[in-house]
């Protein structure tokens, strides 16, 4: 039987009660419970040099926020499902499966994977459609094209700012408290606060999809899970469980084929590595490039944050221009311990 309430701390939303039936059936379930077991940051989460961050507190988030702003029960719902899908080790999968410009492995799987959880009969006991819930493109609070301001994005974007350095809590409760709802659409009540959020945005992306470490121990997980789905060794079905079921049975593969063993051994050994001109590159690294252009309101409407200042579109533009989707990299001399 249910609770008929649930209680959630969190430091960015404060204390609040839950206390729809439906909700609290879709946080309960055994689909949205695996994600505590599944991690923002992946492998380098996993091997405990990026923030532990689960996929679990992000989701709740995403509701969390959606409630702030006066999103229905339904786009809660959806909020609480958006990332549902994600396998163990996160993106790393999308390396295994060449989707790295996109990372979008969860959402082509989404619906057939949901299919085998509880989270359809949740769904039509309550009401809530389905499979339109999964469909984030229908709730505009929750998703929107890149760049645009959505639920997903400033979650974890704020969520990511105290453990990375880049900024205080109370920094991201107050940037959080400047968010508008605009014809069903976020925008924030000015462009300073825009700014702020669109330069820590791409501080967060700086710090850890595209930092150079992080890029390659995706690469080289990656690397290893491909092999080993080459050979069989690991399959489809090993993927939708937990990161540490899949890391596992990673290492115990390794036992049996030298090549996989030597891409774990480097994971293991801490390997660490910087960007440098493609002549002096031993890996060649593929990112998604994460980027935001904020909708500000102004006494004409809203408009995107580029078209209002020119000194945010100048970063904006320095930043792309700086980060392409293929990087070079070198290994560097330096180790870290291993979690």
């Amino acid at each position: 039987m249910s609770a008929q309430h649930i209680v959630i701390s969190d430091p960015l939303y404060g204390q609040t009660t839950v206390n729809e039936p439906a909700l609290i059936d879709l946080i309960e379930s055994a689909a949205v419970q695996r994600l505590k077991e599944i991690s923002m940051g992946g492998i380098v989460a996993l091997l405990g040099v990026s923030p532990p961050t689960t996929r679990f507190i992000h989701s709740v988030g995403a509701m969390l926020l959606i409630r702030y702003l006066g999103g229905s029960v339904e786009e809660q719902a959806a909020a609480l499902l958006h990332d549902v899908s994600h396998t163990s080790l996160s993106h790393v999968i999308d390396y295994v499966f060449d989707q790295v410009s996109t990372q979008d492995f969860h959402d082509i799987e989404k619906e057939r994977y949901v299919l085998t959880t509880d989270i359809p009969s949740i769904c039509m006991r309550h009401g809530i459609r389905f499979p339109d819930v999964l469909d984030e493109r229908k709730y505009r609070l929750l998703e929107q094209p890149a760049p645009r301001l959505c639920a997903d994005r400033v979650d974890y974007t704020l969520r990511d700012l105290v453990p990375l350095g880049i900024a205080s809590n109370e920094e991201a409760v107050s940037m959080l408290t400047k968010l508008v709802v605009v014809d069903g659409r976020m925008a924030f009540a000015d462009a300073d606060t825009a700014a702020k959020f669109g330069a820590v945005y791409m501080a967060c992306s700086s710090a850890s999809w595209l930092h150079p470490r992080n890029l390659g121990l995706y690469e080289i997980c990656g690397a290893a899970l491909l092999l080993a789905f080459e050979k069989k060794l690991i399959d489809r079905n090993d993927i939708w469980g937990t990161d540490k079921d899949l890391w596992r049975k990673l290492v115990r593969v390794a036992d049996d084929d030298a090549g996989v063993a030597a891409l774990v051994a480097e994971l293991i050994g801490g390997a660490d590595f910087e960007r440098v001109p493609e002549s002096q590159a031993d890996l060649i690294a593929r990112a998604k490039i994460r980027w935001i252009d904020p909708d500000v309101l102004t006494d004409a409407g809203v408009a995107p944050l580029t078209s209002l200042s020119p000194a945010y579109r100048d970063m904006v533009d320095q930043y792309r221009c700086d980060n392409r989707e293929v990087l070079f990299l070198r290994r560097r001399e330096r180790h870290l311990a291993p979690a």
